[in-house]
């Protein structure tokens, strides 16, 4: 799992005007220089994770052998349909639900026969 920063949707005006509008001032009422950097941190942490949240993504070291450009499209459009599906339960989301998930299943098979065809040849 690695964790980056999404600026899809940043915006730099708005950020800005976060910045300047944050209350900064309130820092003031502590006296120990520690709990001034504590609240600043949290304050600009705050504003930041709002512009720009922190993601997460599964990363895996290597693909199995015999994966193919081919099965890994069919993969994404098979989660993209479902993810539709999901979102708008209807007849024809799920047909086409059915057929990128076939058309996966379908790669998986030629691109296992294909490594095992090249593998004893």
């Amino acid at each position: 799992m690695i964790s980056f920063r999404s600026f899809k949707n940043f915006d730099a005006d708005t950020f800005n005007q976060d910045l300047s509008l944050a209350p900064w001032h309130v820092r003031e009422i502590f006296k120990n220089v520690e709990d001034q950097l504590f609240y600043w941190n949290t304050l600009m942490t705050n504003i930041v994770d709002e512009h720009a949240p922190v993601k997460t993504m599964r990363v895996r070291d290597h693909d199995i052998p015999y994966m193919t450009t081919k099965w890994k499209d069919a993969i994404r459009a098979k989660r993209k349909a479902d993810a539709k599906y999901r979102q708008n339960k209807t007849a024809e989301n799920c047909e086409h639900k059915r057929k990128c998930r076939n058309e996966a299943t379908k790669q998986r098979r030629l691109a296992i026969k294909e490594y095992w065809k090249i593998k004893y040849e």
